[in-house]
């Protein structure tokens, strides 16, 4: 099992942090191009809530397209948020989503636990591929999200 955090300043409040990223449509602003996502199937597009299941096509890797069907799991308001692979290119995913309201605005963090199964195969291509298109695909998340809310 892998994990990666990520962690960002946001220059914002609680109330619009929380806003952005509960609401399912935004994930195309912060998803780098390339990876084709598009939203299938959602129940509510304006807000999760537990038990929510989204279906998406993704491009996770190059050549590479899939569906990925996530489930909303667990939420505190305003604290965190977490979605776990149903199905998907992985054998396990969780993603995290933490909001802390700090001095400066909101420390929003990413924790993302991982596994992608195959044994030994599964580790070399982990550590030669996999890891670099996780911290690829999140410093593009970085980036966009500074754009949108700033940063200090």
């Amino acid at each position: 099992m892998k994990k990666h955090v990520y962690s960002t300043l946001l220059n914002t409040n609680i109330e619009e942090a929380w806003g952005f990223f509960t609401s399912p449509m935004n994930l195309a602003k912060i998803t780098p191009k390339e990876m084709n996502f598009e939203i299938k199937t959602i129940d509510d597009p304006e807000t999760i809530y537990p038990g929510m299941v989204i279906t998406y096509c993704v491009s996770p890797f190059p050549l590479y397209r899939t569906g990925w069907i996530t489930e909303i799991t667990h939420i505190k308001v305003n604290k965190y948020f977490i979605d776990d692979q149903r199905v998907g290119p992985y054998k396990f995913w969780q993603h995290q989503h933490h909001f802390e309201e700090v001095n400066e605005g909101i420390m929003m963090t990413d924790v993302i636990h991982y596994s992608i199964g195959y044994g030994w195969l599964g580790l070399l291509i982990e550590k030669y591929f996999v890891k670099s298109q996780v911290d690829k695909i999140f410093k593009y998340r970085e980036q966009q999200i500074k754009k949108i809310f700033g940063s200090r």
